[in-house]
């Protein structure tokens, strides 16, 4: 931008001194024809030599003067400098768009069914906190440089780079174990729970990511457009692009698998050999397939979120300063908050009628249940019926029914 400034300013002074120069010039073309005041035309060449001589010296003053102006920022170019911050707001504003509505609509759901909220609406929610997090620090670490021009000061900017480092890790670890935790029940058949609100997921994610922010806490500090990891420290360039590729790996590997085996007519195969009737249990089946494609779909968003931020850290590791590399970072963080509500509405839709039969309306605690079959719908009956032994379930805390391992009591 440096040099299209310089370019467009000798342009404006050459404009300069073409119109301040046409009165002379015609002057100097009719003395020409008339070849009697030789003297008179030496004398307005020199004039006109002083007078360009003049601008051109307070063009150049004034470029001196904007290069050093600008030789205190902490970017390279004023056109990167507005891409940035332009991008970065506009990335903002959709994020939080998104963020909220999925916010609004968890706990719109949360208090009209009175209830805990099953996995499928919990993850959407639990990633809507984490980016919020992500959105109000950003909003701190970008505004200051809008405004001022200036990164934060190296107290405040530490502070800042290590927040958005933290609360980038909980939002990793978060899918991280969301989708470790899906694959070991689809896959492996493992059930088991989270506990009370989920308190070993986040117990896991909080603790991780306090670890590794405290672990680096000397690396952060201003990177060109913002607070995070300073640009001449690349140890936490590396060790954020391995930490951001293994997740997403682990992510990619469950995501895959899990995909594969719910298309796999194996998956849930006690629901054929419990007593259950057929038509119930393909019901069951299907349901538990449609909460997992769910839970699925978001893991995917979180593997499309952190490729660019790999590029960024690529980028930081080789020294490449181009503000087209924080665009994209910037663009990658914000579209978890984005992805998240496209997803959202895709598996949910616009309405909040949680009436119906489906497990995802199901809470958080495993309970037992039993169903009688009426007329092609479910209901809950008495537990101390004995004609309807043979419909004992359990709902876990992902949501999924499964048949009780007391059905044969």
């Amino acid at each position: 931008m440096t040099s299209l400034y310089h370019h467009g300013s000798i342009i404006v002074a050459n404009l300069i001194i073409l119109i301040l120069g046409l009165p002379y010039a015609g002057e100097a073309l009719s003395l020409h024809f008339n070849n009697n005041n030789y003297l008179n035309w030496s004398l307005l060449v020199n004039h006109i030599h002083d007078h360009n001589k003049l601008i051109y010296n307070k063009v150049q003053f004034q470029q001196e003067d904007n290069v050093e102006l600008y030789s205190t920022f902490p970017f390279d170019s004023r056109t990167g400098y507005l891409v940035v911050i332009i991008s970065s707001y506009l990335a903002l504003y959709f994020n939080f768009v998104g963020t909220s509505y999925v916010l609004y609509r968890s706990y719109y759901r949360r208090r009209s069914n009175g209830v805990s909220l099953p996995m499928t609406l919990r993850v959407p929610m639990y990633i809507a906190i984490t980016d919020l997090f992500l959105i109000l620090t950003h909003v701190v670490n970008i505004s200051h440089m809008a405004i001022t021009k200036t990164l934060w000061k190296d107290s405040y900017c530490k502070i800042i780079g290590g927040l958005n480092n933290f609360f980038q890790c909980m939002n990793m670890f978060l899918v991280g174990g969301v989708a470790v935790t899906t694959f070991l029940r689809v896959k492996r058949g493992r059930f088991f729970s989270l506990g009370k609100y989920d308190y070993k997921l986040f117990t896991g994610m909080i603790s991780l990511s306090s670890l590794i922010t405290i672990i680096f806490y000397k690396s952060y500090g201003p990177n060109n457009y913002w607070c995070g990891g300073e640009f001449s420290d690349k140890v936490l360039a590396i060790s954020s692009l391995c930490i951001i590729s293994v997740v997403m790996l682990v992510s990619l590997y469950c995501y895959i698998s899990i995909i594969r085996e719910m298309r796999s007519i194996k998956i849930e195969e006690f629901f054929e050999n419990s007593n259950i009737p057929e038509e119930i249990a393909v019901q069951r089946k299907e349901t538990n397939k449609r909460i997992y494609s769910k839970i699925s779909s978001y893991i995917l968003i979180f593997i499309i979120q952190y490729v660019p931020v790999t590029i960024y850290n690529i980028g930081h590791i080789i020294r490449v300063k181009h503000y087209w590399v924080y665009v994209v970072c910037d663009i990658g963080i914000n579209f978890g908050g984005i992805g998240n509500f496209i997803q959202y509405t895709i598996n949910e839709g616009w309405s909040d009628d949680i009436r119906g039969d489906t497990s995802d309306s199901y809470g958080l605690n495993p309970t037992n249940f039993r169903y009688t079959y009426a007329g092609g719908r479910q209901s809950s009956v008495n537990n101390d019926n004995p004609m309807n032994s043979n419909f004992d379930g359990v709902v876990d805390s992902f949501g999924i029914i499964r048949p009780s391992l007391q059905k044969n009591r």
